[in-house]
């Protein structure tokens, strides 16, 4: 048993290694993954190598369907891009958080970080989480975004506490994928995004 897990251990990390150099981004997993934190963020590693072999593939076959000007220009932008792979998101204390998360993204000394948790939700997080980083880049080179608000409903305003919200999110009048589009602007871009690549 302990000689299968050894070579299924092996064949992860081949994978891993294989996927950096194919996008040009590094990717961490196991106890790599969780070396660096975010400050309002806690991440438990996956240890477990048939999953992780079964996440890594996963992940080349998602990052394959983005157009390669697209990773590469955002990672350009950065002095890196790193996805890493856990178990878990646990939220702190902070009021702000959530409890639970299945992908964030934060930056240090401008390296960015999208931080997906293996399983169900691992495909819409890695979507979800990755626009938030091609956005920091977007906003660099375009002001187009500036004009996202105008393609809203003329009354709507994001996380205002409207009586009528459930309007926009049924039949002619939908203008949104959920509430939590409806909160921020970055937000209902990136859950466009998102839905628009798991088509």
């Amino acid at each position: 048993l302990d000689e299968a897990r050894s070579i299924i251990a092996d064949a992860v990390k081949e994978g891993d290694n294989t996927i950096g150099e194919k996008y040009g981004i590094t990717v961490r997993i196991g106890e790599d993954a969780v070396k660096v934190q975010p400050w309002d963020y806690q991440l438990e590693p996956e240890v477990l190598a048939p999953v992780l072999q079964k996440e890594l593939q996963l992940l080349e076959q998602r990052l394959a369907l983005y157009p390669e000007a697209v990773l590469q220009q955002t990672k350009d932008h950065f002095t890196g891009l790193t996805v890493c792979l856990v178990r878990q998101i646990i939220g702190t204390a902070d009021d702000q958080n959530l409890s639970r998360a299945t992908g964030i993204q934060f930056f240090l000394e401008n390296e960015a970080y999208v931080v997906i948790t293996t399983g169900k939700y691992s495909e819409q997080a890695l979507y979800h989480e990755l626009y938030h980083v091609m956005e920091t880049h977007i906003l660099t080179k375009s002001t187009a975004l500036d004009q996202w608000e105008s393609l809203n409903p003329a009354e709507f305003v994001y996380g205002s506490d409207q009586q009528n919200s459930d309007v926009y999110l049924q039949g002619q009048t939908r203008a949104f994928i959920d509430r939590y589009s409806m909160g921020y602007p970055k937000e209902d871009r990136a859950r466009v995004l998102e839905n628009a690549m798991l088509q």
